[in-house]
C-alpha cells in the first residue's frame, strides 16, 4: 500500500514538512533501505537509529521517522523530510497497524516451529 509522508504522519497523529512526498516502503537498517523507503530510527542495546538518519536519506529515503528531541536539533535542510514522534519503535507499531486495517485484505499466517 502506497501512502504519503503526510499521511503516514497523519497515521501517527502528527505532522511532517514535506506531506506530498511518496512513500513506497519501509526500513529499519540505514545500510538496506532504498528510494522511497520511509527509516525509522529505531533505538537498541547497542545502537540509535539516529545516528543513521543522513545515510538513509542520502540513499534515498523519502523521509525517517524520529524522535522529536532529535527533529527540534535536525539541521533545515533534512527537517521537512523527518516525522517526528514520542517513541519510534511505537509509530512502527502504530503505522503497522494502520495500514493493516486500511489494507483490509485476508491475511494468513504459518505457525509452527518445523518445516518453514
Amino acid at each position: 500500500m502506497q501512502l504519503t509522508l503526510g499521511e503516514v504522519a497523519a497515521l501517527l497523529g502528527t505532522s511532517c514538512g514535506s506531506p506530498e512526498r511518496v512513500v513506497r516502503g519501509y526500513s529499519i537498517d540505514s545500510r538496506t533501505v532504498v528510494s522511497g523507503q520511509l527509516f525509522f530510527a529505531l533505538r537498541g542495546p547497542r545502537f540509535d537509529g539516529h545516528e543513521f538518519v543522513r545515510p538513509a536519506l542520502e540513499r534515498g529515503a523519502a523521509g525517517a521517522v524520529v524522535e522529536a528531541a532529535f527533529w527540534r536539533q535536525a539541521e533545515p535542510a533534512t527537517a521537512p523530510t523527518l516525522v517526528p514522534v514520542g517513541n519510534t519503535l511505537q509509530a512502527l507499531q502504530q503505522l503497522g497497524q494502520a495500514v493493516r486495517r486500511k489494507w483490509g485484505g485476508r491475511l494468513a499466517a504459518v505457525t509452527g516451529s518445523t518445516g518453514k
